[in-house]
């Protein structure tokens, strides 16, 4: 029990939680990088514990994903696994890239700190484990669907590879997905049919545009694979669209001799449907570090500034050879979960997921 004479930070009450469970706390060297870390002794081993200090936000996947780097460091494998501990909640991507990395031991926990009527504190953690990867969606209207086409006004950019990718992760994550493929020489629709035919169990379906009609099932997202020059009846499925998500090769041409091809990729959404948010993605980037990187991202943001409703994503789809492939190399399977790129489309499914509403903000 805490007096309230002296206030105390969320990582000073879990300590003191851990201390009335008779444990024993120990502050980490200078070496770790974040603020509110520390280790616990649980069974004669050590544990690292991290504290997130949001009382109004969910967890989401980069604060893990920044957790479970350290755990596979050098300096973090001398601990036999990490507490991460928080007030809120998790989102389900957090849950699901947990599951997917289940050779670092990561236990999830909810801090309750209430004040009762002695007016003292009464700590508790509310232990996520073992962790509950069920996807519990809230109950919506039907006909509540995100329709998000995948668009630029040039080919080789990643759009049908974004697409196949992104709708068996939002599928396996438990939603409901259309696929619809607009592109006449049916490269999607050739990529997965192989793949859909050995994993049944997923709720998902990719058609072609003429097959549109004839869908009567309601679904949570309706995802178009568009090719680069748009036929009739695509233009007219674009006025529909909630999102268009345009993706950018960050390099210096894409910014210099193809920047015409983002501006008239924009213009062109604009003027078919003009209520659309552009979601701009960069994709297929090589180091998000280097310099040349960071200041092609400025040029960008400035590129964007004459369209209100585009915005530049907040991460990236980072380089990877899994990425080329849809057999055991494909980032859905085996050591393709490992990849950076799998934890950046679990990034976007988490980004969308919370376009849809289906969980707590």
């Amino acid at each position: 029990m805490l007096s309230l004479s002296s206030p105390k930070s969320s990582a000073d009450l879990v300590k003191e939680y851990f201390h009335t469970q008779g444990l024993k706390t120990q502050d980490l060297p200078k070496y770790i990088s974040f603020k509110d870390y520390f280790s616990v002794e649980i069974n004669e081993q050590k544990y690292v514990v991290a504290v997130n200090n949001w009382k109004h936000k969910t967890v989401n996947l980069p604060s893990i994903e920044s957790f479970y780097q350290f755990l596979s460091s050098q300096k973090g494998k001398e601990f036999a696994g990490g507490l991460f501990i928080t007030h809120k909640g998790y989102s389900e991507t957090v849950k699901f890239f947990l599951k997917a990395n289940s050779d670092k031991e990561i236990v999830l926990g909810l801090l309750e700190n209430k004040v009762t009527t002695q007016k003292k504190d009464e700590i508790n953690i509310n232990w996520l484990y073992p962790l509950d990867y069920s996807i519990k969606k809230k109950d919506k209207p039907n006909n509540n669907s995100v329709q998000l086409g995948v668009f630029a006004c040039k080919g080789g950019v990643g759009k049908t590879t974004i697409i196949a990718h992104l709708g068996l992760l939002l599928s396996e994550l438990g939603y409901s997905v259309l696929l619809i493929d607009e592109d006449p020489e049916r490269h999607l629709k050739r990529i997965l049919d192989s793949f859909l035919k050995t994993s049944k169990s997923l709720n998902l379906k990719c058609i072609n545009a003429d097959e549109l009609e004839l869908e009567k099932k309601n679904y949570d997202f309706m995802l178009y694979d568009y090719p680069p020059s748009l036929s009739i009846n695509s233009i007219y499925s674009v006025n529909n669209l909630h999102y268009c998500l345009v993706p950018i090769n960050l390099s210096p041409l894409a910014l210099g001799l193809e920047a015409e091809i983002i501006h008239k990729t924009f213009n062109y959404i604009n003027q078919l449907n003009s209520s659309v948010k552009i979601l701009a993605l960069i994709n297929n980037e090589i180091d998000s570090n280097h310099p040349t990187s960071k200041n092609l991202k400025q040029e960008l943001k400035k590129a964007l500034k004459p369209y209100p409703k585009a915005h530049l994503l907040p991460f990236s789809i980072r380089h990877s050879s899994h990425l080329y492939y849809w057999g055991k190399s494909n980032i859905l399977n085996g050591v393709g979960r490992q990849s950076n790129a799998y934890q950046d489309f679990l990034a976007l499914a988490d980004y969308l997921i919370k376009l849809l509403n289906l969980e707590e903000n």
